[in-house]
């Protein structure tokens, strides 16, 4: 399940949490990329905060620097989404 983070409210974040749990999706993935808004360590903690462990994170969008990376992964991301992968490694 992509959703477009940038574009909604907390409230709206929230219900979409809800519809994915009642869903039992495998992933939630935070953009698709063609947003400005990429990912972010306040978005990661959220979507962790309000979703069960079984239902991974994907961070994506923007994610340029290893420590940025990092920071995602502290926050909750199971996985991460970057066109830069090699300069990351």
């Amino acid at each position: 399940m992509i959703l477009e983070t940038g574009l909604l409210t907390k409230e709206e974040i929230l219900k979409l949490c809800e519809l994915a749990i009642n869903n039992k999706v495998n992933y939630v993935k935070n953009s698709t990329g063609f947003h400005a808004e990429g990912a972010s360590v306040a978005t990661v903690e959220f979507l962790r905060a309000n979703l069960p462990s079984t239902i991974k994170i994907k961070a994506a969008g923007g994610i340029r620097t290893a420590d940025f990376a990092r920071q995602l992964l502290e926050a909750g991301a199971d996985r991460l989404g970057s066109s830069t992968c090699l300069k990351l490694l």
